[in-house]
């Protein structure tokens, strides 16, 4: 039985609705592709789009985007290394 997966496999898994809702981060986890309110900084008008069926993202008020794990190395405040890391442990829950 393998217990490891691998990046790609845990892209597929994991989308960013999903870490959205593990990190319980601000606002509600978006349930499709859109526009919300940025869960990284105050936001009054929805500026953060959701795209590519929830596997990539891009706040306009900062121009910041990317996949999820570049989302989940924004919400923990980490570097990419640590991201990947991080991300392939939640993937892999349940194996």
């Amino acid at each position: 039985m393998r217990n490891v997966i691998t990046i790609p496999e845990a892209k597929e898994r994991i989308t960013i609705p999903h870490l959205w809702a593990i990190l319980t981060l601000s606002g509600d986890p978006p349930i499709k592709d859109g526009v919300y309110q940025s869960p990284f900084r105050d936001d009054s008008s929805p500026s953060f789009s959701i795209f590519a069926g929830g596997r990539r993202f891009k706040d306009h008020g900062t121009g910041e985007g990317g996949d999820a794990i570049t989302f989940l190395a924004l919400a923990r405040g980490i570097d990419n290394r640590d991201a990947v890391k991080e991300f392939v442990t939640i993937a892999s829950r349940g194996l």
